[in-house]
């Protein structure tokens, strides 16, 4: 099976978000900014410092089960708490990724793209 299978069938959120973490320290080092998501993460899940980065992990326990507006409803949630982060200066934010284990259709990430323009950050998906 491969690595890609393998991070497809994660259905444990802690999980996801510990191997999450791993991958981007190992990539942004220090720039990176691990949150604690058990004290209340404001919608911000890791930090890119030097790309204004705010990162959402999204590991669903039953991801079989999730239709486009479910991912959709967590986008427009997350993303408009990134916005808040931005309004409020507590965080300088240009980009926003979503991050999950599977991948998503087409008229997702472009309603997902179309609302991060509205907010005025630009936005992915990992």
């Amino acid at each position: 099976m491969t690595l890609d299978e393998l991070i497809a069938q994660m259905t444990n959120p802690q999980e996801f978000t510990r191997l999450c973490n791993s991958v981007f320290t190992d990539i942004y080092g220090e720039a990176f900014q691990v949150i604690d998501g058990t004290r209340g993460d404001n919608g911000n899940d890791g930090y890119v410092a030097n790309e204004r980065r705010v990162l959402a992990m999204y590991c669903p326990s039953k991801p079989e089960q999730k239709t486009d507006a479910g991912y959709l409803e967590k986008i427009r949630s997350d993303l408009a708490k990134a916005a808040t982060l931005k309004r409020g200066n507590k965080y300088d934010v240009d980009a926003w990724t979503f991050i999950t284990p599977r991948k998503l259709s087409d008229d997702v990430i472009a309603a997902m793209r179309a609302r991060g323009g509205e907010v005025g950050i630009r936005v992915s998906h990992q």
